[in-house]
């Protein structure tokens, strides 16, 4: 099995001699194609349509055009050949035509000519042009000119060379010479075969749209058809023309110009027009003043329902009531009419364009080294760096000259990892392939084709073999370019690969692993906007660093800025588990908004940002969630139950658990048997370990395990133990089995791409496992074999590459400024098709939080933390910088403890919160078991195990909960609650931006009793290196810093990867150090003194836990 997949990969341009001839060779193939596609269509001799002009009129070249052209044409030839051509005109005109016809096979339903562009540029091209082409007479000469399509070009290069025709023109290497090692025909080949290719694609539009023009015509007669009474129908119909054509009148009065072609009635016009016309049909009283007053109740009630008002005011008058008051709706004939003509007014056939440099380009071709039809390009790998070597055509002195020219392949970020091109010396990779493409492949390495490993960072290796390339540039910086300007340019490489190993299992799912994205960025025509020095510059800048500009690899560095670039925006995204992420929107701005959330900019000694007299800011533009197929709705809620199954998402989650602690416990039963005898005093620690950690177990239900403790306890056989483990085990084999069959039911939403789902089927994994391997005849446990669960751990694989693909997509269309279509519709009930469309402007950063080395305790539950570094966080953050860096994005992540700590407004403490749902309250719910088991979470909310299960909660309180969903703190005095995640990624927008003043550290006491910072980023370190912490109480608990004129600011390192923590507030404290927290708003501790962590987070617990029981007690009306 094979597939093609294409990369971009980087030309590194050294100077600009290097620049210089990547763009002449681009400029001189565009002009060679433009030189070909001229003549073509002069033998085509058929009008073109290339545009309109500004007041929207029409452009083409007409079919005399041509006509007048073929006869100059024809004259030069008779005036170059004399009496050796004895065509006259019109065979002259005739035999161009069928030569159009032979290289542009499509412009014929029976295809007599070439089937494709590179079969024409190979096998008529020098024939063509050459009149002694010695490989054309020595096929001819053996009657074997098996090249040429059948008969039909074989007659037609024969006429053409018995009439003295052959070069029918000159080269485009002739007129514009080139001075080349090689013979240029290869490069006038290439040429040739772009515009033929081009010529191919409009042919095939052309009689695309002469079918659609048809098929139009004949509805339109089709509705009007329908129209018995042609009488009737053509007074109606001159009604509403004659509307439209006032309704175009007045468009023109009031806006001042000509309206783009005509008016038509159209269908989002009628909207509501069924519900409406109903009601008046109703009415006996059918008086213009009471239909518009059953119009404005209809418009009153359903506002976004109602069409064109003009237009139901128009209808409304008693003399066009006959309308819509008859038996044939002519509203709607007349709706669908127009819809057609819509169409038929466009222009009839397709605007051809011609290439351009800048505004229209082609771009150039090269070939591996094993063909010889175009220009070859040849990779070399030295030291574990690739370079490209490919011949470049350069202008001096109105002289144009071909020479090779050697650049080095930028690695785009992660991507270039998963391409390598191993050296001919390496090739003995090979020898290990199936037999099938054995004798295939021989022959491929015969003709010293360039091999590739490719790995995909979600899948395995893979091998193949590289394809053609082509040179491209920049589209912006391309249309803006002058001379002298250095640009951008790359190559994208297709790549064969061959699936040597087999790796994939269902052919049928190949193409969507590698094209998920691509496909969904690509299909938008999206305009690319490439990273600059500016923004570089900008986060230099943040980061105090000489920051490489990693977008591309290139060795270039640049210096902190001296002005910032207002209107750069950054999006930060924080990673979630209740949906795929939040993002948050961030704009710098040198003016204030007060009506928005912003706040200053500062550098890394935390001073606001002051450059050419002007304070900078970031402005919030927008923050929501990214959520992917599974998690519009929350799992846990209720929702309409199906008949086909008895447990619901949740429920079987709480089984997999049960069965767990129940295959845990009968595997230790065989386990107490030592040599003949039963060791009881094993058996009894088993029982009290149980009972303390996993007392579930004794209240699954399955087995009644207080009665079998005792029988073992009362026996003296291990026979007896060995009999009882089987019954139990069978007994156990029932309700497993029926689990397993209810699993397999479908639910009413199975998860789609939720992490929840994709938890629960690992988990139920797990389980199928686990119980297959469970202890049954000894105190061994089966060993399972790799394959075993194959298709659910490939099932479970999938889910995870489909979510990291459609959720980086998601990222990066946001940052590109785009929306599915479905977030601003009115009409939520509606299905909507969810396509993107532009609403803002682009982002130039994405900001994630880094979650490696993460370690605090207190910021986030430690099985979300888990969860998050496990696999989504890195594997998400490589595929967004692979996929940003085509489109110019910088990526990065930012050392973000506490983002979901801090509310984003003013930097106060808080606590996160869940607000409690129906579904929470019924018995034995999740939710309440937690309240249950903690009693100092029931002590903190003045409930006791009674209150709950006499239902003290009521719906929509909130409560404080780790890893809950909302956020909890104060702002301007109030209690202030928010969307956890969303705060989260707000507040790594502004951990880089702002800079804000540290509010936590680590301390270590020295031996002189004196506190210095441990473990901390240098920046933190060069900022406090002049102060000292002191204590203000005997206790350590609270820390004041003071300036020490005494001691020099450290020297400044280049940071590198932030130092490991390892004290928080969470975790004992060694005599030592001791972790200190600061409240930066001033809200819950005075700004200048430095809490003890466990201290701090106390008071911000209890503080806020009373406000919530506040804000609850207000709610439901109680003191």
């Amino acid at each position: 099995m094979s597939f093609t997949i294409s990369y971009p990969f980087k030309l590194i341009i050294k100077n600009k001699d290097e620049a210089k001839a990547l763009l002449d060779t681009h400029q001189y193939m565009n002009e060679g194609v433009k030189y070909y596609l001229e003549k073509l269509l002069m033998f085509r001799q058929e009008k073109i349509f290339i545009g309109e002009d500004e007041t929207g009129k029409r452009i083409y070249i007409e079919e005399t055009e041509y006509k007048k052209q073929i006869e100059e044409f024809y004259l030069i030839k008779k005036t170059e050949l004399g009496r050796n051509l004895t065509l006259t005109l019109d065979e002259f005109k005739t035999l161009m035509r069928e030569l159009y016809i032979c290289l542009v096979s499509s412009s014929m339903e029976n295809k007599k000519g070439f089937p494709n562009a590179q079969q024409a540029s190979l096998n008529i091209f020098s024939p063509l042009f050459d009149a002694e082409s010695k490989g054309y007479i020595l096929k001819e000469e053996n009657n074997n000119i098996s090249l040429i399509h059948k008969d039909y070009g074989k007659i037609l290069l024969k006429r053409l060379r018995d009439n003295n025709l052959i070069p029918i023109f000159t080269k485009f290497t002739d007129i514009k010479k080139i001075t080349a090692k090689l013979s240029p025909t290869a490069l006038d080949r290439m040429i040739f075969a772009q515009a033929i290719e081009k010529l191919l694609s409009y042919e095939s539009w052309c009689k695309l749209m002469i079918k659609e023009r048809f098929d139009k015509e004949v509805k339109i007669k089709e509705l009007e058809n329908k129209c018995e009474n042609k009488q009737e129908r053509d007074k109606i119909f001159e009604i509403l023309e004659k509307y439209e054509e006032e309704r175009q009148k007045t468009f023109e009065q009031d806006s001042g110009f000509a309206k783009k072609g005509k008016f038509y009635i159209t269908g989002r016009m009628l909207k509501g027009f069924d519900e409406i016309k109903e009601k008046w049909l109703k009415e006996k009283d059918r008086s213009e003043q009471n239909l518009i007053n059953i119009l404005n109740k209809y418009q009153t009630d359903n506002s976004k329902l109602v069409g064109d008002r003009n237009l139901f005011e128009f209808i409304i008058k008693l003399e066009n009531q006959c309308l819509w008051n008859g038996d044939i709706d002519y509203l709607k004939i007349k709706r669908d009419i127009n819809k057609n003509q819509i169409w038929l007014d466009r222009p009839e056939m397709p605007r051809f364009t011609m290439p351009d440099f800048k505004k229209h380009p082609l771009w150039y071709r090269y070939e591996d080294p094993s063909n010889s039809n175009f220009r070859n390009y040849k990779i070399e790998v030295v030291k574990d760096e690739n370079y490209i070597t490919i011949p470049l055509i350069t202008e001096r002195n109105n002289e144009y000259f071909e020479e090779n020219y050697t650049f080095n392949l930028a690695k785009l970020k992660k991507l270039s990892e998963n391409i390598t091109f191993i050296p001919k010396s390496k090739n003995k990779e090979f020898e290990f392939i199936d037999s099938n493409d054995e004798e295939e492949d021989k022959k491929d390495q015969k003709k010293s084709k360039q091999y590739i490993k490719y790995c995909d960072t979600a899948k395995n290796t893979s091998y193949g073999k590289s394809g053609g390339i082509r040179l491209y540039f920049n589209r912006n910086e391309l249309e803006n370019y002058k001379d002298g300007k250095k640009m951008d340019s790359y190559t994208v490489f297709t790549l064969s690969i061959r699936d040597y190993k087999s790796l994939f299992a269902k052919e049928k799912l190949q193409p969507q692993i590698f094209n998920t994205v691509d496909n969904k960025i690509t299909s938008l025509k999206i305009q690319k906007k490439f990273g600059n020095e500016e923004q570089t510059n900008f986060l230099s800048y943040f980061t105090q660093n000489q920051i490489t500009k990693k977008d591309w690899m290139d060795e270039k560095t640049f210096q902190n800025v001296k002005e910032l670039n207002e209107g750069i925006r950054v999006l930060s995204v924080d990673l979630g588990q209740r949906f795929f992420a939040a993002v948050s929107c961030f704009e710098i701005m040198s003016e204030i908004d007060n009506n928005k959330l912003f706040f200053n900019l500062n550098d890394q000694n935390h001073k606001i940002i002051r450059i050419n007299d002007k304070n900078y800011y970031a402005k919030h533009i927008y923050s929501k969630t990214i959520k992917l197929s599974g998690e519009d709705d929350d799992l846990y809620k209720e929702r309409k139950i199906n008949k086909n199954y008895k447990l619901s998402y949740q429920e079987r989650k709480n089984k997999i658990g049960i069965f767990t602690r129940q295959i845990n416990k009968l595997n230790q039963l065989l386990k107490i048997i030592r040599n003949d005898e039963i060791d009881k005093e094993k058996f009894k620690e088993l029982i009290e370990t149980t009972k303390r950690y996993v007392k579930n177990t004794y209240n699954d239900g399955i087995i009644d395990w207080n009665n079998v403790d005792n029988k073992i306890l009362s026996y003296e056989n291990k026979e007896d133990v060995i009999n009882l483990h089987k019954e139990l085990d069978k007994k156990l084999e029932i309700d497993f089995k029926e689990f397993i069959r209810e699993c397999r039911k479908p639910i009413f939403r199975s998860g789609g791409l939720s992490m929840q789902r994709i938890d629960f089927l690992e988990k139920l994994n797990k389980l199928k496992r686990k119980w297959v391997a469970r202890t049954q005849k000894s105190a061994e446990s089966i060993v399972l074999t790799p394959k075993f669960g194959y298709k659910l751990k490939e099932h479970i694989n999938e889910l995870k590459d489909n979510r990291v693909k459609q959720g980086v997509n998601y990222i990066l269309m946001t940052a590109l400024g785009y929306i599915k279509d479905n977030e601003i519709k009115n009409d939520s009930k509606k299905k909507q098709k969810e396509d993107w469309v532009k609403k803002n402007r682009a982002c130039q950063i994405i900001l994630m939080e880094k979650l490696t080395e993460y370690t605090f305790a207190e910021d986030r539950p430690r099985e979300e933390n888990s969860k998050l570094r496990m696999w989504s966080h890195r594997q998400i953050f490589n595929f967004l910088q692979q996929k940003a860096s085509l489109w110019g994005i910088l990526v990065g992540d930012v050392f973000a403890p506490y983002t979901s700590k801090c509310l984003s407004d003013n930097n106060a403490p808080g606590i996160r919160c869940h607000q409690v749902t129906k579904k929470d309250l019924i018995d034995n719910s999740w939710f309440l078991k937690i309240v249950v088991k903690d009693d100092a979470f029931c002590d903190l909310i003045e409930i006791n195990k009674e209150n709950v299960k006499n239902k003290s909660i009521k719906i929509n309180d909130i409560l404080p909960l780790r890893g809950g969903e909302l956020f909890a703190s104060i702002k301007d005095g109030k209690l202030h609650i928010v969307q956890a995640d969303i705060n989260a990624s707000r507040n790594i927008a502004k951990r880089f931006l702002s800079q804000i003043n540290p509010f936590r550290v680590v301390l270590k006491k020295d031996k002189d009793e004196t506190f210095h910072l441990k473990n901390e980023p240098n920046y933190l370190k060069n900022y406090y290196s002049i102060l000292n912490f002191v204590p203000t109480n005997e206790e350590l608990t609270f820390f004041k810093v003071e300036e020490n004129k005494d001691i020099k600011p450290t020297k400044r390192i280049k940071m590198d990867k932030h130092e490991k923590e390892s004290t928080d507030e969470g975790d004992d404290y060694s005599k030592n150090q001791i972790a200190l927290f600061r409240d930066d708003s001033g809200i819950f501790f005075d700004k200048s003194l430095w809490v003890d962590g466990k201290i701090f987070w106390s008071v911000v617990k209890n503080k806020m836990t009373k406000l919530l029981r506040e804000r609850n007690n207000k709610k439901n009306g109680s003191k």
